[in-house]
């Protein structure tokens, strides 16, 4: 059985129009630990974390609608943390 994992996107609008696959990172329920290279976030009163230690490209095909947009302030951070994760720092 495949469990539906939700996903934040991390590539580009204008990729995602064009391409039939999209990049995006893991996000957990587990918020123990909140590392440098991944963001505590909120969607629908519930908390999570973004793990952009853990990105992929994956099939459009496999999407199931969207859950919640983040804040541009939020996006500031996994802009920082995706730079952490891939050593762009």
């Amino acid at each position: 059985m495949n469990k539906k994992r939700p996903f934040l996107f991390i590539s580009s609008d204008e990729g995602n129009e064009v391409s039939s696959r999209v990049t995006v990172a893991t996000i957990t329920s587990s918020v123990k630990t909140v590392y440098p290279f991944q963001v505590r976030i909120f969607i629908k009163n519930k908390e999570g974390k973004v793990l952009l230690n853990q990105i992929r490209t994956i099939d459009k095909q496999r999407l199931d609608g969207k859950i919640h947009s983040l804040d541009k302030e939020t996006m500031l951070q996994v802009d920082k943390a995706l730079k952490v994760a891939l050593a762009l720092t």
